[in-house]
């Protein structure tokens, strides 16, 4: 999606620059910063390494671990809000 809206918006700031100022070129800084920019979110989409682990099943000691450090919750009311005072009519 921003691969398209790049390359719209460069065609039409090189339409601009061609047919307002064509004896000076602007429009391939605004190409290259942004397409440095789309390039990068390019090689993080398609080339980047993913992290893949199995599942791991905690072994009992863990559980009993985990369950020893566990503190039980208070339960608490939920808070009540205050009315919302009504806007003033200019």
């Amino acid at each position: 999606m921003h691969l398209f809206a790049y390359v719209a918006v460069v065609l039409v700031l090189l339409f601009v620059n061609v047919t307002v100022t064509p004896k000076v070129w602007w429009f391939y800084w605004v190409a290259l910063g942004w397409g440095a920019g789309v390039a990068a979110q390019g090689l993080c989409v398609f080339f980047r390494k993913r992290k893949t682990s199995a599942p791991s099943v905690p072994q009992q000691a863990e559980v009993k671990q985990v369950e020893s450090q566990a503190q039980p919750t208070e339960s608490k009311p939920p808070r009540k809000r205050a009315p919302r005072k009504p806007k003033p009519k200019a």
